[in-house]
């Protein structure tokens, strides 16, 4: 096991931080920010037991690049903002010891996770997985035993209690347990993240001006010869003039954009149409709305929230 420099720090608590630290919470590892000279670093610490004291300490780790150019010492005070919801406060470094880190990004061991960290994996592993293995049926149904697991080898320790919790409280009841709580699928309802039915909302008249590909040095390629083809496996096919920067739509859920990206082709597409996200790409184009900034290689098969997949294909006109 690596041992590194554990750093103790003391913060003072207030009513404020109590409600943003509760008792759910003690336990859970969590990732601060510190800002130093412009640049923003992280802190690494399990949440301590508050115990309704003025003062209280816990061990923190920093980050190894953050401490290259910083010689932290005892009796330093650093700004750090702890989240959800965003708040500023001031730690005060009290010791320095060596050890096995506390956080499990070095030693690789599952740790105790706040709700909202459990609940955002939950949701990409219901919304996201895709064949029937050891963990998905072929109704849709996941195992709660084997979720609990696969979050164990990814540094994610919860428990049964933890992921019932979430199905109670999620307001827009996205998750459904079996009857004896052993599986959980998603809601018929509720088919894609609540983020993709938010962006979908924005839709209607959206425009994206010629001047936005030329600050981005996206260029507007024509080809009167060639013709995009789309195939869904409901049966639909459609056919539009070839075209980048334009946006092509099968209906209000279902729609993509051909870029030319530094000679290469690639597709924006539709937040719906992106179920499966192995062959996204990780890219960035300042100001695409976000309902069309989801992009994919040129010939990615596209797999929508209802199971539905779309095939992408350019070819000459006869």
């Amino acid at each position: 096991m690596k041992t590194k420099k554990i750093f103790t720090a003391k913060l003072a608590a207030d009513d404020e931080l109590l409600s943003n630290l509760g008792p759910d919470r003690i336990g859970c590892m969590e990732s601060w920010s510190l800002m130093s000279q412009g640049a923003s670093f992280s802190i690494y610490l399990f949440v301590p037991d508050l115990s309704k004291t003025d003062t209280f300490s816990f061990d923190v780790l920093f980050e190894d690049r953050f401490l290259k150019n910083n010689d932290v010492k005892i009796g330093d005070h650093f700004p750090v903002t702890i989240p959800r919801p965003s708040m500023l406060r001031q730690i005060e470094i009290t010791g320095i010891s060596e050890g096995e880190p506390i956080n499990n990004r070095e030693n690789k061991r599952a740790v105790k996770q706040s709700q909202n960290i459990v609940s955002d994996f939950l949701n990409h592993y219901l919304y996201h997985t895709l064949e029937p293995d050891d963990c998905l049926d072929e109704d849709g149904w996941f195992s709660v035993d084997v979720l609990i697991k696969r979050f164990e080898k990814i540094g994610i320790l919860t428990d049964q209690a933890t992921i019932e919790d979430i199905v109670s409280k999620n307001k827009d009841h996205r998750y459904i347990l079996s009857d004896d709580k052993t599986k959980i699928r998603i809601s018929d309802d509720h088919p894609a993240p609540k983020y993709v039915e938010e962006q979908l909302k924005t839709v209607d008249g959206l425009k994206i001006k010629r001047s936005f590909f030329i600050l981005n040095g996206l260029p507007t390629v024509k080809e009167k010869k060639l013709v995009i083809i789309v195939d869904c496996s409901d049966g639909r096919h459609f056919e539009f003039p070839f075209m980048t920067n334009k946006i092509f739509s099968m209906d209000e859920k279902h729609f993509f954009m051909l870029l030319q990206h530094r000679g290469d082709l690639m597709m924006a597409v539709s937040p719906y149409m992106m179920k499966d996200t192995k062959e996204q790409y990780r890219f960035f184009i300042k100001d695409m709305p976000a309902v069309i900034n989801h992009y994919f290689r040129f010939g990615a098969r596209l797999v929508d929230f209802e199971g539905k997949t779309f095939e992408i294909s350019v070819k000459e006109t006869t």
